[in-house]
């Protein structure tokens, strides 16, 4: 995957889950590739990457420590749910919602 792929990809789901983080911010490729500085709901910052096997934390705020990209998560939302509770809360919401509205809809048919 070459880096204008991974910055898409990361761009992407970054998008997808802005209602369950406080922010992030993109940048170019370093060391690591591209990676994405991402502020959770709780405070912590976190240091995102993505590469073909998936999602990894490079270095997190809470442990001050260097994860070096060891455990890979096939979805954002799955190192999201694994590194943030109030993700979780908030995702399970977005869900009920949702889940809510095509219950609404299918009874107005």
């Amino acid at each position: 995957m070459d880096a204008d792929s991974q910055r898409a990809e990361l761009e992407q789901a970054l998008a997808e889950h802005s209602y369950g983080i406080q922010s992030y911010e993109v940048h170019g490729a370093g060391g690591p590739g591209v990676v994405a500085t991402v502020t959770l709901l709780e405070g912590a910052r976190i240091t995102v990457g993505v590469s073909a096997s998936g999602f990894y934390v490079v270095q997190s705020s809470s442990t001050g420590s260097k994860a070096c990209g060891t455990r890979h998560y096939e979805t954002l939302t799955m190192l999201l749910h694994d590194k943030s509770p109030r993700f979780s809360e908030r995702f399970r919401d977005a869900l009920d919602a949702r889940l809510q509205q095509l219950l609404e809809e299918q009874q107005q048919q």
